[in-house]
């Protein structure tokens, strides 16, 4: 996943990863590649995790799926907009990291449920 921040560094990639496959194909186009490719892929990755660090479901993987992928996503806009990705990168890689290393614990029942 920290591979794809690589791909901001060339401005023509970035240009066409970011900015003409979305604008062309639209985003449900592009979100539907991305459930066959990166949703899948880490989808594997959920599952193969420690299972006293966490705790599997197929609802549970499905959405933190979801999850990761849009912050991959976020984290490569954030990094093809700032002014030097280069000097950014490890605080974005950090962060993402951060989030990657919260997700493999325990998932957290909520208090109250929504009324």
């Amino acid at each position: 996943m920290l591979a794809s921040l690589d791909a901001v560094y060339d401005p023509a990639t970035r240009r066409l990863l970011l900015i003409e496959a979305p604008a062309v194909l639209g985003w449900a186009e592009v979100r539907e590649t991305h459930r066959h490719s990166s949703l899948k892929a880490i989808e594997r990755m959920l599952v193969t995790l420690d299972p006293e660090t966490y705790e599997a479901s197929p609802t549970r993987t499905s959405v933190l799926a979801h999850l990761l992928v849009a912050a991959v996503e976020e984290a490569m806009l954030c990094l093809a907009h700032s002014d030097d990705p280069v000097r950014d990168r490890p605080t974005v890689q950090g962060e993402l990291l951060r989030l990657l290393e919260t997700a493999r614990g325990p998932a957290r029942a909520e208090e109250s449920t929504p009324q």
